[in-house]
């Protein structure tokens, strides 16, 4: 069992859907008294990247997320991050805030990351992994600074729209750190681990070498998810030296997704999410249809079904060809459903007394005023 003590009680809370505010995002720490280093270590930390690892459980932290991660810490190590052999853990922070999560996680006598890229690597006692802290320069292009995004009946923020959603699908694929890994795995902070997990993830996933996705649960798509097979196919219709080989019937045709994936917890093949195919798409969604982020509110959802319509080819009839009902065939050959973990081994959920340090409520959206004299 992992060393390490978490300083919350553990608390049943509601399940919290992917909704935010600016609140959230923003520290709420106002204790006097410094905490101690979470993950403390000897004087052995280092500012070059470490071995590559086969496993890379990638966490994106702030200030106002860390003491949740460090609320979660006892259950990620001794049911997640030490039943992996070969793994890392990534922490990817606002450039900005590295240095004072460095501090709150390694200690003082670490050199902290102050710039774009730069890593602090460490592998503390009390939990079997290696740690790597990178700051990232995470920002939103300046033409969508204005924009709220809005889907499914509410509002987000701009920040969240970026922190929970497009940094996962487009600055993430772009740090040459995460193509040192066969698989990374984002997993949100709110994850709380139950059980031990029942197999070494890198092993399972290397079964199959036509699996590209592993998740927890497919769920319908919505609003949060419009225009983005739209702006698959103006992508391809660019007018490139070599047309693309066409895609799956329903990717050129459907109006919507069928489904997507669950976005607490889900592996990606690091070779495909970092092919020329999918990085390209990725940099043209977020540089020239950043609405679908900023305004509709795409998050890390989206854009994978859409990565993969796009780079991959199925041979066999997919559920989502035939008027949507099949949800569960999505892409069946370069899938897996992660039965044993949903549910069993973790929720995803944050404790009553961490929503109210968050402060969860989201605004519900404005109506639009009606129009007097108007037929």
């Amino acid at each position: 069992m992992s060393g390490i003590a978490s300083p919350y009680k553990p608390r049943r809370g509601r399940r919290r859907a992917k909704t935010g505010s600016d609140a959230q995002w923003r520290s709420r720490r106002t204790d006097a008294a410094p905490l101690a280093p979470a993950l403390a270590s000897p004087p052995q930390c280092s500012s070059s990247s470490p071995p590559p690892s086969r496993l890379l459980t990638v966490h994106l932290l702030t200030l106002s997320l860390v003491e949740e991660y460090v609320a979660n810490l006892p259950a990620f190590c001794a049911h997640y991050y030490e039943r992996q052999s070969n793994h890392s853990v990534l922490l990817v922070a606002p450039t900005a805030q590295a240095p004072a999560l460095a501090r709150r996680l390694a200690g003082p006598s670490c050199q902290p990351p102050t710039q774009h890229a730069q890593i602090l690597a460490w592998k503390p006692q009390a939990c079997g992994s290696r740690f790597l802290l990178q700051a990232v320069d995470i920002a939103a292009p300046r033409r969508y600074a204005q924009l709220q995004a809005s889907c499914n009946g509410r509002n987000w923020s701009q920040e969240y729209a970026l922190y929970s959603g497009s940094f996962f699908v487009s600055q993430l694929l772009w740090l040459p750190s995460l193509g040192d890994s066969d698989w990374y795995v984002k997993v949100d902070t709110d994850v709380v681990f139950q059980r031990p997990m029942p197999f070494d993830l890198s092993i399972e996933l290397a079964r199959d070498p036509k699996t590209v996705v592993a998740h927890t649960g497919l769920q319908p798509s919505n609003s949060c998810e419009r225009g983005v097979l739209q702006a698959l196919r103006r992508f391809r219709s660019r007018g490139a030296v070599r047309p693309p080989p066409p895609m799956s019937p329903w990717c050129e045709s459907a109006e919507s997704l069928p489904a997507v994936f669950y976005g607490n917890f889900v592996a990606y093949r690091t070779t495909f999410m970092r092919s020329k195919p999918v990085l390209e798409l990725s940099r043209y969604l977020y540089r020239h249809e950043g609405h679908g982020y900023f305004r509709y509110r795409w998050g890390d959802q989206a854009s994978p079904p859409a990565f993969m319509c796009h780079a991959l080819r199925e041979s066999a009839p997919s559920g989502a060809r035939t008027g949507l009902g099949g949800t569960e065939t999505l892409f069946p050959e370069y899938t897996r459903h992660l039965d044993a973990l949903r549910g069993l081994v973790f929720k995803h959920e944050r404790s009553s007394a961490m929503k109210k340090q968050l402060k969860l409520a989201t605004p519900k959206p404005t109506p639009t005023p009606k129009r007097e004299g108007v037929s």
